[in-house]
This record gives C-alpha cells, structure tokens and sequence, in this order.
C-alpha cells in the first residue's frame, strides 16, 4: 500500500525520508508526480538510500502490495490513501523554494532575480497549488491525514522521537528505533546543500521582501493563522 509523504516543496521532506529510512527502516521512493521514472533514479545510485531495492515500479504495483511504501509527493490529492502532511511556515517554504528553483537553473527561473521569482511563487497557485490550497488540500481532505510539523524536527532534541509520535498517530505500531546512526541536519546540510539549504525559522524575516510577506500574508493568513503561525 501506498503512504504518501505530503507537502508542499521545501517544506522538509528530504529530512523526513531520511529520518524514516535510517531511523526505522522504511523504504520512502520518490513520488511518481515529481519523478516518475523510480528505475532511472534507482540506477542513478543517490547518494542517501532511501528506498529498497525492490520497491515496485508503478504506482499500482505499490497500492496492490501487502506492504507500506512511504512516497513522497508534492501534488494535490488524488486518492485516498494514508498521508502524513510536513507542513512548515509558507513564508520560508517559498523563500527556500525560490532559492532552489535558481540553483538547479529551473526554466521558470531562467533570466529572473531571486524577488521575481519569490513573488510568482507568493502569487502563483501553479506550483503544486500555491502553499495554502496545498497544505488544506491535504489536512481537509477526507481520508486519513496525520499532520507533522517541520518546526517541530529541526527544534526537536530527539527528532526520531518526533517522526515515531507521528507514525503512532497514523496507527504504525511496533516501529522500535534502529542502532543506526542518523545524520543530524547540520551534517545533511554540510554534505547535501542543495537538499538542505538552512532549515531556519522564520528565516523569511531577512530574505523576504516586506512587500512580498505582507502580500504572503494577504493570501495565505488565514492557513497560516490556523495552524499557529505568527504574522
């Protein structure tokens, strides 16, 4: 069976696949919306295993078997399939998501300065919904939906402790921590920079625009405010 990793990007979910994968064992694939081809990304030897070997290669082979497969995906549902949602302050996922949209010379970057394509990224719902139709989407839809806080992770002295509340909650029982060493964020961030940009808290405060958060804030507060974020 299929649980999805839900988010909007840049909201963590890299951490949370490695946090599942070294902690507890579980195979988390790529999702089929963002990379549909999971046998050419096997072949590419990523250099975070974060799924077996054996993991099926379509999503119907996924959904037919006895066993969970944890995909992520950055897509609005479409099914009703377990989810757990990582949701972080919009302000920083845009601001994050703008950041790496320049890096990796994506084309809807191409020729743009970091504050045009921050500001499509506030006014546009063409990524993956915008940020708030994304998160309630998800936490509004009917199936089970279990809600994980990025802020929660990288603050947490024992993130493991962390994702295994959140499992709990989703109804995975018997899930005992492995002796394997988990990198912490600093460590992923050292290695991996363009997967683990800063992990910082309202980080958007000093890269976002007043203009653009005042904006954020006029189309996505009331999501914001509903789950505890701060003008």
């Amino acid at each position: 069976m299929i649980v999805w990793l839900a988010s909007y990007p840049r909201s963590g979910s890299h951490y949370l696949r490695v946090l599942l994968r070294y902690g507890f064992g579980l195979s988390c694939p790529p999702g089929y919306g963002i990379a549909p081809h999971v046998p050419e990304q096997r072949r590419s030897a990523p250099r975070l295993e974060l799924w077996d070997a054996d993991v099926p290669e379509t999503p119907e082979a996924m959904r037919a078997s006895p066993r969970r497969w944890y995909v992520k995906t950055h897509d609005l549902p479409t099914d009703d399939a377990p989810a757990l949602y990582l949701v972080r302050d919009g302000r920083d996922a845009v601001v994050s998501f703008a950041h790496y949209l320049i890096e990796t010379r994506d084309p809807a970057a191409a020729g743009r300065s970091f504050a045009e394509v921050l500001g499509d990224l506030v006014e546009s719902d063409v990524a993956f919904g915008g940020w708030s139709t994304n998160v309630t989407a998800w936490i509004d839809r009917d199936a089970s939906t279990t809600l994980l806080r990025f802020e929660d992770l990288v603050c947490a002295a024992d993130p493991l402790a962390v994702v295994h509340d959140a499992l709990e909650r989703m109804g995975v029982r018997d899930l005992a921590p492995r002796s394997y060493e988990v990198p912490d964020f600093a460590t992923l961030r050292r290695s991996q920079p363009r997967n683990f940009r800063t992990g910082e808290i309202r980080g958007f405060e000093r890269e976002m625009p007043p203009a653009l958060a005042e904006r954020f804030w006029q189309r996505h507060g009331g999501t914001l405010a509903r789950l505890g974020y701060e003008p």
